[in-house]
């Protein structure tokens, strides 16, 4: 779990993502990986071996500048606002069982707790609906 909303995968769907994910190390520096069993161990250590990433030269200039910075800071300033407005409008009005009936009409994961629902909900409202796993077909995953 990280912060409000739970950031897991299934091996397979994070080993096809993790360059997307940018996830560079091997599989025995993800958080919680002393916790798990030793087959598990063993598994995650086969299928998330550290990659090695190409570093760029001193020639080339910086990839993001302050000005780009400043300008996606602003953007996601005012993403959060409006997912917070949404959050305020909706926990207003609907309870926990009103928004697992919409999670649920609209074939989405239900997370337990009436928080984690009302936060996917205002995911779904600011960046649209995602497919189910790939892999297992159940479980959808959430944005970061």
């Amino acid at each position: 779990m990280y912060g409000p909303v739970d950031r897991w995968h299934h091996i397979d769907c994070f080993v096809k993502k993790r360059t997307e994910l940018e996830f560079y190390d091997g599989g025995e520096d993800i958080p919680g990986f002393f916790t798990l069993s030793a087959d598990d161990k063993k598994m995650i250590k086969e299928k998330l071996k550290k990659i090695t990433v190409k570093r760029k030269s001193e020639d080339e200039p910086d990839a993001p500048t302050k000005k780009i910075k400043t300008e996606e800071e602003e953007v996601i300033r005012k993403q959060n606002k409006i997912m917070f407005q949404h959050r305020d409008a909706l926990s207003n009005v609907l309870n926990k069982k009103l928004l697992s009936i919409i999670l649920e009409d609209n074939e989405q994961y239900i997370p337990k707790g009436e928080s984690k629902m009302l936060e996917v909900i205002v995911d779904i409202m600011a960046f649209g609906a995602l497919e189910p796993c790939e892999v297992c077909h159940t479980e959808g995953f959430m944005y970061e």
